[in-house]
This record gives C-alpha cells, structure tokens and sequence, in this order.
C-alpha cells in the first residue's frame, strides 16, 4: 500500500511524493489473510493515532493484479474504493495465458498483445463506442484461428478491461 503524502512536496513539480504504507507479508495468498489484513487497515485508518489528524480521501483507490483474493478482500472491507488494474500485472496474465492456451506463434501473439495493449490497442480507446468497435474487431480476428483465446477475451479479459480503469506499477 503506498500513499501520496500531503506534508512534503518535491521542489522539481510541487507534487506531494508517494511513500509506502502498511505491507503485508504473507505465506499464503488467500482471502481469509487479505481480508484481515485490509480490516486491520481500515480499523486503524479511523483510530486517533497519537492525536495526529489522519486525513484519508472519500475516494479511495486500490491497484492491484487480477489476483482473486485480494480483489475480493478488498471489494468486501472497501465496498466503495476505486480499484485499478495494474497493466503490467494485466499484460503478464494475458501473456502467460496467450502462450501457454491458446497455440499462438509469436508473431500472432505480439500482434494480439499489440491490439490489446498497444499506443493504439483497446486500453488506448478514447469512448465506449471504440472500445467496442476495436473488441469487437479482436473478437472477429481471433474467433476462428484462436478460439480459445476469443472465449478467454470475450467471457474474462473484456469486462477487465472495460470496468476498470488500468494503471502501471510504481
């Protein structure tokens, strides 16, 4: 968890810097552990701190991997929070799986993550009707060569990308 800290601002932009907050260490990555740990978070976040004044934002945002989990520990102690995917976690799922399911040679699979993730791919689309047009376009490309990986974008990987909004890792 990080957070941008309002009491320091760099001298090149005035932008306040983002400093790492509470970090869990974990043996397993289950529900059950996220979730405590997230409750922990959110208990603590309204508690008086030595009579510091913590300030948390009404929009609170998360970004994470597509990692089940933690996306439903935090939907579930944050019902409310903003949650992103992170595009490079994203584009390493979708690789992993364009390799390891769907047959693709590396060519098809370079122009596939190209259309995906490219300056001009879906993620870059400017409106809904875009976004549409160009998934609708992958669909089409891929649906009798790669079938596998038209099911996997049509039923899993569109509403990702449609419902939230992607972002990089720090």
């Amino acid at each position: 968890m990080v957070y941008k800290n309002q009491r320091v601002h760099r001298k090149e932009n005035n932008e306040n810097p983002i400093f790492l907050g509470p970090l869990l260490l974990h043996k397993d990555a289950t529900y059950q552990t996220y979730k405590v740990f997230l409750e922990h978070i959110n208990t603590q976040i309204y508690l008086d701190i030595d009579n510091i004044e913590v300030r948390i934002s009404e929009n609170m945002e998360f970004g994470s991997d597509d990692e089940k989990a933690l996306t439903k520990a935090i939907d579930h102690v944050f019902p409310s929070a903003n949650r992103y995917l992170c595009t490079k976690h994203l584009k390493d799922n979708v690789t992993h799986y364009i390799k390891d399911k769907t047959g693709m040679d590396k060519l098809q699979r370079e122009e596939t993550m190209t259309k995906l993730f490219g300056n001009n791919g879906i993620t870059a689309a400017n409106s809904a009707i875009q976004f549409d047009s160009m998934s609708t376009q992958l669909e089409l490309d891929t649906e009798t060569q790669h079938p596998t990986f038209a099911n996997y974008f049509k039923n899993h990987l569109k509403s990702k990308l449609r419902n939230h909004d992607c972002t990089c890792c720090l």
